[in-house]
This record gives structure tokens, C-alpha cells and sequence, in this order.
């Protein structure tokens, strides 16, 4: 389970239900029932507890603000694009490999406006800057 991971790799957790991530994604105009990357359907909504935006393998929190609602076909890639996070080199994957459809030149969202497509990129960005803040400061 993610708990479990989160715990083992040693990365702040805060204990949250799937349904405190869906109202937190509500409350920040975020539908648990779109990818927030791709604008799909994700699949069993529900149940389903989003993707980590900074990897707990890489360090990232297991945080209500480090979890998007995250598609079948979008974690996939993601997870072919990371590879196993066991070797230095595969480390750095996530980050110089995989990129959010969103950033992509040639993406496009269907239904997404513009406004809507630069609001998610920000909101991304801002999650990947804080963690990168934060690690910075934990080395210096």
C-alpha cells in the first residue's frame, strides 16, 4: 500500500483517506473523476487514490498536495518512463524522461481550454518547486 511505502522509503505522510484526497482535490477545483494530465476518464474513481506527482521512490511526500487524479494509461507510462528507481541512473528518469502529457508541445487535452491546460501545468509546478525547495534545504 502506499502507507506502506511511504513509511519504508522514510517520506512525510499525512495519513489521508481516499475520500480526504477526493474532497481536498474538490476544494482546489480538481475532478477526482478526469487525469489531471491526460483530461481521460479515470477508472474507478472511487476507489482510486491518484498519482504521487513527486514518486515517494524519488522522495516525494505522501501528501494530500503531491496527488493527482491520474489515468490507467498515463500511470503506465509514467511507470515505464521511471524504471526501476533502484540505480542512480533511473533516479533521475522521472524528471529528464517522462513528461506530463500537459507539457508535451505536440499534447493536446480534449475539452481542456488553454486557461484550464496552464492552470494544471502552474499547479504541477509548483508541487515539483516546493519539493525541490525543500530538498535543497534539507542538503544545505
Amino acid at each position: 500500500s502506499r502507507r506502506r511505502r511511504a513509511r519504508k522509503a522514510g517520506v512525510e505522510s499525512d495519513g489521508h483517506t481516499t475520500a480526504d484526497q477526493h474532497d481536498y482535490w474538490r476544494s482546489k477545483g480538481i475532478d477526482p473523476e478526469t487525469c489531471y494530465y491526460c483530461n481521460r476518464p479515470v477508472e474507478n474513481w472511487e476507489t482510486s487514490e491518484g498519482d504521487h506527482v513527486i514518486p515517494i521512490v524519488k522522495g516525494g511526500p505522501d501528501t494530500v498536495e503531491n496527488i493527482v487524479p491520474c489515468c490507467p494509461k498515463v500511470r503506465g507510462s509514467k511507470v515505464r518512463g521511471l524504471g526501476n528507481c533502484q540505480s542512480s541512473k533511473k533516479d533521475k528518469l522521472l524528471f529528464t524522461e517522462w513528461t506530463p502529457p500537459i507539457f508535451r508541445d505536440e499534447a493536446t487535452l480534449d475539452g481542456v481550454n488553454l486557461a484550464e491546460a496552464d492552470r494544471r501545468k502552474a499547479y504541477l509546478l509548483d508541487i515539483m518547486n516546493r519539493f525541490q525547495e525543500t530538498e535543497t534545504r534539507k542538503k544545505g
